[in-house]
């Protein structure tokens, strides 16, 4: 009874000296992880993080629930300069509320029903403190991660005016529409929502039958991350315990694939940068997540680099690590502004820049003939019109910089505002032509994005307005041509996002401006 005293508190707050206390099937491991206790913690007092790292490993191998193993060991990984793994160590580290509940359930069945003793009369009262207290900490967190983000009031769900609603009801118009016009972002939208819907649909299955057995799908967790990697604008919170399935869901898929070696981390690092950056808003935390993401398929890809997609999984190919890389450089940059000036000493914005390059040069590829319009939105054009918003961003940012320096004359940044102002403009210019910048693989026959769409309008309308702006500024000349543009594309986008989405969109032309 000690030892199962010993595991549930370890499970519950993370915090136990050791788990080896419980009897393995094949003698008693007790003084076996008291003496590697007493050699570890030498070897950390010495330094000799090597050597403490491998102990470390043995005592996983003995008893791989215990966190204070994994706190240390992530300490030596960290001191080692093995960033990936002490953040996967660090990460085992946090407690685990959800199989202390478990076992506390499961140490209160060991308890006689009747006719207690004095000491089993304890244990029982210590085991329904622990699983109430246990039950409070997992409703405080999903009462925060709810408090972050509310759900979808039930009328505006079933309005008909989420974006899914209005991609679904345009698909009978842009499966129609001329190739000259673009490709629709209605058909990016409507794809993720199918995977965002059949994952949740999945996620709900999960329950315990007669006998006690866990039922459940696989692969869930996977569904959603694909679908907010392609279009974020698809998820929704629609419960209030929509969370609490979540990790229900990620617990039992972890737990029955082994996902911590296996296809758990890839996934589970991107939507807790996902999560850290739509729902909690901490874009510092979500570029440490990408980036253990990033490193982790990075890392995959070049080990498993002669192993067909098919066996080695989806997640190691380009355009699943394109759009993380897309995901990371929006926390990138809104991190950067959050740092409210410093973001020049952790988030240099010659870092931003380089990160925008890769990603604009990565996504510039032609992609395969046979790529279906979502993908071509989802992994080709938006991550490059994403890369090139950031450089603007980036030029902004310097010319702001610089100007704050030389502050006292305001003709040096009237100087740097009109050399911004053509920076801005050829940015601008190079994007509003699909056919010349965002598929010139096509050729005369371009599907490029139609400008009067709401993710691609939002880019349209962003950089005349800086050109403009700058321009002001800088008391340079107006290009009369970019500033009727603007006032087209901003209508236009108006206009659609404030009609209901009946199947047809709003459209104008220059003739009309």
């Amino acid at each position: 009874m000690e030892g199962v005293v010993k595991h549930v508190k370890s499970l519950n707050s993370g915090n136990a000296k050791w788990c080896c206390l419980r009897h393995a099937e094949k003698g008693d491991v007790t003084q076996v992880g008291f003496r590697l206790s007493f050699n570890m913690d030498n070897l950390l007092k010495k330094l000799d993080y090597i050597q403490a790292y491998e102990k470390y490993t043995s005592a996983i191998e003995l008893d791989g629930t215990n966190a204070i193993i994994f706190n240390n060991r992530a300490a030596c990984g960290k001191a080692l300069n093995r960033m990936l793994e002490a953040t996967s160590d660090a990460q085992m580290e946090t407690a685990n509320y959800i199989g202390a509940m478990t076992s506390w359930k499961q140490a209160l069945e060991c308890v006689p029903k009747s006719n207690l003793n004095p000491a089993e009369q304890k244990l029982k009262r210590q085991f329904n403190q622990g699983l109430k207290s246990t039950e409070g900490r997992v409703k405080a967190a999903n009462m925060a991660a709810q408090a972050m983000h509310k759900p979808v009031p039930q009328e505006v769900f079933y309005s008909g005016d989420l974006p899914s609603d209005r991609a679904k009801a345009m698909m009978p118009e842009v499966c129609d529409r001329p190739a000259e016009d673009g490709i629709s972002s209605a058909w990016i939208i409507h794809s993720a929502d199918k995977l965002f819907l059949e994952g949740a649909k999945d996620m709900k299955e999960l329950h315990k039958d007669a006998s006690g057995r866990t039922i459940f799908k696989l692969d869930a967790i996977e569904k959603l991350s694909d679908a907010v990697l392609t279009d974020k604008r698809i998820f929704r919170i629609a419960e209030p315990n929509w969370m609490e399935k979540y990790n229900n869901q990620l617990t039992t898929e972890n737990t029955s694939r082994g996902a911590w070696l296996g296809h758990g981390p890839k996934i589970a690092l991107v939507m807790y940068g996902f999560f850290a950056y739509r729902l909690t808003h901490d874009y510092a935390a979500a570029v440490t997540w990408y980036n253990s993401a990033i490193e982790l398929l990075e890392r995959g890809r070049n080990v498993w680099k002669d192993i067909p997609n098919d066996q080695s999984g989806m997640v190691f190919m380009d355009n699943f690590l394109r759009a993380v890389r897309s995901a990371h450089l929006e926390a990138y940059f809104d991190a950067c502004v959050t740092e409210l000036g410093k973001f020049s000493k952790n988030y240099p914005l010659d870092r931003l820049a380089e990160l925008a390059d890769e990603l604009y040069h990565d996504s510039s590829n032609p992609p395969p003939p046979d790529t279906d319009h979502a993908s071509i939105l989802s992994f080709y054009r938006y991550p490059a019109a994403n890369a090139l918003a950031m450089k603007s961003a980036e030029l902004y940012a310097h010319a702001a910089t610089e100007w704050m320096s030389q502050n006292d004359e305001l003709h040096c940044f009237s100087d740097l505002a009109t050399k911004l102002s053509q920076r801005c403009i050829m940015q601008y210019v190079v994007c509003a032509s699909p056919t010349e910048f965002l598929c010139p693989y096509y050729g005369q026959n371009s599907q490029g994005i139609s400008w009067n769409e709401t993710n691609m309008g939002n880019f349209h309308v962003t950089w005349p307005r800086k050109y403009l702006y700058a321009s002001l500024i800088g008391r340079s000349r107006l290009r009369l041509q970019v500033r009727l543009r603007q006032a087209t594309v901003t209508e236009a986008v108006l206009l659609y996002l404030l009609t209901p989405g009946h199947g047809r969109m709003p459209r104008f032309s220059m003739s009309k401006s």
